[in-house]
């Protein structure tokens, strides 16, 4: 029995994450987007991956980038992940009036998250709508003792 792509997004839809806004700069400035496609992939060495939809502006930025930044976003950034989601603003607006540091690449490191890890792109894979980056972390911060901002059921959750 074939599976229907939205069968397929309501199924996964129940698997709960956190969630991360990825910043990456390029020759037109910074940028960022919300993915809550992330997870670790090697201690030794030490990687993680990101999916990211194709067709977006962020995607160009991240091909034309050879390092992103990944931040996780605590319980109360939700309107931040919101904002960075949303298809209709563009970069600048992204950041406006937004508090983050920048890290030696000129890539944002936000303010409030739990944690970022810093990435150089090692390799990119097709995967199918979405472009798999593999990223090697360079540097990592624990920055925030708070609760993560969650995503299930197409509905963000904070922990009790």
């Amino acid at each position: 029995m074939p599976v229907f792509p939205p069968q397929f997004r309501q199924v996964l839809s129940r698997f709960a994450t956190g969630v991360t806004i990825v910043t990456v700069k390029n020759k037109e400035g910074i940028h960022g987007l919300t993915v809550n496609a992330f997870t670790s992939v090697s201690l030794e060495p030490l990687l993680i991956l990101i999916c990211i939809q194709k067709n977006g502006v962020s995607h160009d930025a991240l091909s034309e980038s050879e390092h992103f930044v990944v931040n996780i976003l605590s319980e109360q950034q939700k309107d931040l992940a919101d904002r960075f989601a949303n298809v209709n603003l563009s970069s600048t607006e992204r950041f406006q009036n937004l508090a983050y540091q920048l890290n030696a690449r000129g890539i944002p490191i936000l303010s409030g998250v739990l944690g970022y890890l810093e990435c150089r792109i090692v390799n990119e894979l097709d995967g199918g709508d979405h472009t798999i980056y593999l990223g090697e972390v360079e540097r990592a911060e624990v920055s925030e003792e708070k609760k993560p901002l969650l995503f299930y059921n197409s509905q963000y959750y904070q922990l009790f």
